[in-house]
């Protein structure tokens, strides 16, 4: 028996064989803290490229796509 590593809940057979496809290691979170932890890594992706964005901006280039 396995549990969530965010959580401590029991996990079902189908989580507890969901890799993860970066690091080809099991993920050991519920369907739940998995769907927090992708909303939250795509956040951060978001985050990260607007301030790119804003240094490229600061430093005089055009973002623009004309």
């Amino acid at each position: 028996m396995s549990r969530c590593k965010a959580c401590d809940a029991i996990l079902t057979e189908s989580e507890m064989r969901k890799v993860d496809f970066n690091t080809n290691q099991f993920l050991d979170l519920c369907y739940g803290c998995a769907v927090v932890s992708n909303l939250a890594l795509l956040q951060e992706d978001d985050r990260i490229d607007q301030s790119i964005d804003e240094t490229l901006r600061d430093l005089g280039f055009d973002l623009s796509n004309n």
